[in-house]
């Protein structure tokens, strides 16, 4: 797949992670590849084409410094090639009435996974990946 690809986007909630996730899950192999490598070279293009986001959300994106897209971008095409499973874990935004300024917004991915393979050609792969939103300096 490539930027003009045929998946559906999807709202921004675990439950749209889900079915997007089931809709790759379901195409053949190759397909699913090319969509691990669009999500690898472009995370931001991807996510765009992938999922129903605000122009503010597209901007926190937009703004995330490079290793942190490197290494979010790296452990989620890993996951979609492998078939593994993504979460998606975002805070509630407590706002104050009025708002003084916008909240701290951070992004944070942490994974378990794991590739193992031998000189007989066998492998395996397992684990998960967890991409957290939350509001704060903790």
């Amino acid at each position: 797949m490539n930027q003009n690809c045929t998946v559906a986007t999807y709202a921004f909630t675990q439950t749209g992670v889900d079915a997007l996730l089931q809709e790759i899950y379901d195409l053949p192999k190759f397909e699913r590849n090319a969509e691990a490598e669009f999500m690898l070279s472009n995370f931001q293009d991807w996510m765009a084409a992938h999922f129903e986001l605000k122009p503010s959300q597209l901007n926190f994106l937009k703004n995330l410094n490079a290793e942190t897209l490197s290494l979010t971008a790296a452990a989620c095409s890993f996951a979609l090639a492998n078939q593994l499973p993504i979460y998606l874990e975002k805070q509630a935004k407590i706002t104050p009435d009025p708002e003084p300024e916008p909240p701290f917004k951070t992004l944070r991915t942490s994974s378990n996974l794991k590739s193992n393979s031998a000189n007989d050609g066998s492998w395996s792969v397992s684990g998960y990946v967890t991409v957290s939103i939350g509001y704060g300096k903790d």
